[in-house]
C-alpha cells in the first residue's frame, strides 16, 4: 500500500503572522469624523495590521477602513457599507491569497479579511473616492508603522525591531499560543455568548484527544507542543503550537470564513487532509519552543491622528535628556504625522543630520537645545503645546521619576494646566508618574511658583499684539517683547495667542498659501479678536494695540468684524530650524 504524502504546510505559514495567530494591530489611525461617536472612545480607528511572516508592509480591513473613511466625508452609514464593500469586490479578484489574509478571532469565526495597505490605498486612489490629503497622510502613517520599533527582539531582550527587520519565519516562541479558554466556545470567559458555539465538553474532549499526538510530535523533535493547564488552577492557563489550534478550529466550525482561509492557503484537497497535515508531526520541523512564551513578540502599536486642513495642526513636545532615550525618541517622531514637533534635546546628544530622516512625517521639527536652567521658559512652551511626552531613561518606581529638576517641574506645570501629558520610561509608558514623591514635590514648587508670578500687563500703557518671528506676540510700545502674564490673561487665550504666534513662524517657509494676502488678512482678523481679549482682561487703563497697514491702532478704533478662523494650517513640506 502506498503511504498517503504528506501535504507541505509551508504555503499556509506563508500566510500566517508572525507573532499570534490572532491580530497584532501595529497602528491605531484615529481623526475621522463620526457623528455617532459621543465620546473619544467610541471615535473609529484605521488600524494597520501585521502582515503575514515575511511581508514587510502592515495590512488593512479594506471595507471597515473605507467605512469609516466615507462615514468621515459626510456619507450615511449604511450607504457608506454598501459603497466600501462594492469597492472592494472590484479589488478582491485581483488579490492572491497572501494578498487576503485572516486573522483568528476567538469571538467571530468568520473574521474579515484583510489585504495589503497600498494595495487598498492605491485602489482608493484610482477611484477618486477619497480627498487626496487623506491618502497622503494614511501612505506616511503606512511608511511610519513599517520603521517603528514594535517588536521585541525574541532573543535579546530590551532590543527591538521593526517590521522591516522581522525575521522571515516566526521564532519557536511565537509559534507556541497562549490559550485561555475555548476559541469559538459557547461560554468563552462568560463573555457574549458565541451563535452555536463549541461545548465546554467538546473543548475539553479535543484537549485529551491531542495527548497522544503531542507525545508523537515531541518524540520526533524533542519538544513538547502543548502544555495543558490544571483545570483546579484558575491561574493556569494552556499553551498549545498553533498547528494544534487550527486543528481545533477546523474541528469546532468547519464552515467558518476562517477555516475555509486556511484551507486555500494551505493548498489542500479537503478539510480532511488539512486536519491530518496538521497533527502530522513532519510538518512540525520548524523550530518551537514552550519555554519562555512570556517572551512572545507582540507589538507595541504606534499611534496617529488625522487632522483636517482648517483645523488647528497639533503641536506635539518631546522632551530627554539622555543618549539612551533616542530609539524611542526616534519612533514618536514618526508618529507626528503632519504635526508640528518642538524636540527639546537637554543636554545636546543629537546632531542636526540625526532628524532629516524624519522630516518628511512632520509639518515642522524644532530642535531647541540646552534645556537645562529650570527649561528655561516652561509656561510659554506648554502655551503652544497640546501633547507632552518626556523621555526617562530609568525611573525608581517608589521615589523618583528619573529625570532632572527642570524636565520634572515642566511635567507638574503640564500637569496645572492640564496639557495631555505622556511619561515614558524603558520598559514603556509610566500611568501614575503623577503619585511618586518627586513629582509631588515638584507639584507644590510648580503651584508657589505660578503664586508667586506678579501681573505686569496691567502696568503698562500699551501693549501691542503683532507678530515676529520666535516672539510671544505680545510687546510694550518701546518695541520689548513681553512674556505671557499667567495672572491677568485667561490660559485658554494665553494659549490661542501662542498658536496665532506659531503660525506666523511657520511663513519663515510657507507651506502652500501660507503667506498668501488672503492669509495675511486671516492673520490680522485673528490679531484683532484676541486684541479684544487683551483689552477686556488688562481693563481700561491700559491701550491694546494692533498693526495693520498704515501701523498700529487702538482695537477699540477697528471695526467688529465676524470671529476668523483659528490657525487654519494647511499640510505642507516639514520644516526644520534649529534654536538654541
Amino acid at each position: 500500500m502506498t503511504p498517503t504524502k504528506v501535504i507541505d504546510l509551508f504555503p499556509l505559514m506563508r500566510c500566517l503572522p508572525m507573532c499570534d495567530l490572532e491580530a497584532s494591530i501595529l497602528g491605531f489611525v484615529s481623526g475621522w469624523h463620526e457623528p455617532n461617536a459621543t465620546t473619544k472612545y467610541t471615535q473609529p480607528n484605521i488600524c494597520w495590521m501585521e502582515p503575514p511572516a515575511g511581508v514587510r508592509r502592515p495590512h488593512v480591513d479594506p471595507v471597515k477602513a473605507t467605512t469609516i473613511l466615507l462615514r468621515h466625508q459626510g456619507k450615511e452609514r449604511d450607504k457608506a457599507l454598501a459603497l466600501a464593500q462594492a469597492h472592494y469586490a472590484a479589488l478582491r479578484p485581483a488579490l492572491q491569497v497572501i494578498e487576503r489574509i485572516r486573522y483568528l478571532d476567538e469571538f467571530e469565526p468568520d473574521s474579515p479579511e484583510h489585504i495589503p495597505g497600498d494595495r487598498w490605498l492605491d485602489h482608493l486612489q484610482a477611484q477618486d473616492c477619497v480627498s487626496d490629503d487623506v491618502i497622503r497622510f494614511l501612505r506616511k502613517t503606512l511608511d511610519a508603522c513599517t520603521e517603528l520599533t514594535a517588536y521585541e527582539h525574541p532573543d535579546f531582550p530590551g532590543r527591538r525591531l521593526s517590521l522591516s527587520e522581522l525575521p522571515e519565519q516566526p521564532p519557536a516562541t511565537s509559534l507556541i499560543q497562549f490559550q485561555p479558554g475555548c476559541p469559538w466556545g459557547a461560554d468563552y470567559c462568560d463573555l457574549e455568548e458565541i451563535t452555536e458555539g463549541a461545548a465546554t465538553a467538546n473543548w475539553l474532549k479535543w484537549r485529551a484527544d491531542q495527548q497522544p499526538i503531542a507525545a508523537a510530535i515531541e518524540a520526533r523533535w524533542g519538544q513538547a507542543p502543548m502544555y495543558l493547564a490544571d483545570m483546579d488552577d484558575p491561574l493556569d492557563d494552556d499553551l498549545f503550537h498553533r498547528f494544534l489550534v487550527l486543528h481545533w478550529c477546523c474541528t469546532c466550525k468547519p464552515d467558518a470564513l476562517y477555516v475555509q482561509f486556511l484551507l486555500e492557503a494551505s493548498g489542500a484537497p479537503s478539510l480532511i487532509g488539512l486536519k491530518a497535515a496538521l497533527l502530522d508531526p513532519e510538518n512540525y520541523a520548524h523550530p518551537f519552543t514552550l519555554d519562555g512564551t512570556h517572551r512572545q513578540m507582540s507589538p507595541r502599536a504606534g499611534r496617529f491622528r488625522f487632522t483636517p486642513s482648517d483645523q488647528k495642526t497639533p503641536y506635539v513636545t518631546i522632551a530627554f535628556e539622555d543618549a539612551s532615550c533616542w530609539p524611542l525618541v526616534q519612533d514618536l517622531l514618526r508618529q507626528q504625522v503632519d504635526a508640528d514637533v518642538l524636540l527639546i534635546d537637554v543636554d545636546k546628544l543629537l546632531q542636526y543630520e540625526q532628524l532629516k530622516p524624519f522630516e518628511r512625517y512632520a509639518r515642522n521639527l524644532v530642535q531647541h537645545l540646552g534645556w537645562r536652567e529650570c527649561l528655561d521658559t516652561p509656561v510659554e512652551t506648554l502655551a503652544r503645546t497640546d501633547e507632552l511626552h518626556v523621555l526617562a531613561a530609568t525611573h525608581d518606581q517608589r521615589e523618583s521619576l528619573g529625570v532632572s529638576e527642570g524636565l520634572t517641574l515642566l511635567l507638574a506645570l503640564a500637569h496645572i494646566f492640564q496639557t495631555e501629558t505622556v511619561f515614558h520610561t524603558s520598559r514603556g509608558i509610566l500611568m501614575n508618574f503623577t503619585d511618586l514623591p518627586s513629582f509631588k514635590s515638584a507639584s507644590k514648587k510648580a503651584e508657589q511658583m505660578l503664586l508667586e508670578v506678579e501681573a505686569h500687563l496691567p502696568l503698562m500703557d500699551e501693549i501691542h499684539v503683532w507678530c515676529d518671528f520666535y516672539a510671544s506676540g505680545l510687546w510694550d510700545k518701546r518695541g520689548a517683547m513681553l512674556s505671557y502674564d499667567i495672572e491677568t490673561l485667561p490660559w485658554d487665550l494665553i494659549r490661542r495667542l501662542s498658536a496665532w504666534q506659531w503660525e506666523h513662524d511657520c511663513t519663515i517657509d510657507p507651506p502652500q498659501h501660507m503667506g498668501s494676502d488672503a492669509w495675511w488678512d486671516n492673520n490680522f482678523a485673528q490679531s484683532c479678536a484676541i486684541a479684544r481679549e487683551v483689552q477686556d482682561a488688562v481693563g481700561p487703563q491700559v491701550q491694546v494695540m494692533v498693526h495693520g497697514v498704515g501701523g498700529p491702532v487702538w482695537i477699540g478704533d477697528v471695526p467688529l468684524q465676524p470671529r476668523p478662523e483659528d490657525t487654519s494650517s494647511p499640510i505642507g513640506k516639514a520644516n526644520s530650524e534649529g534654536e538654541n
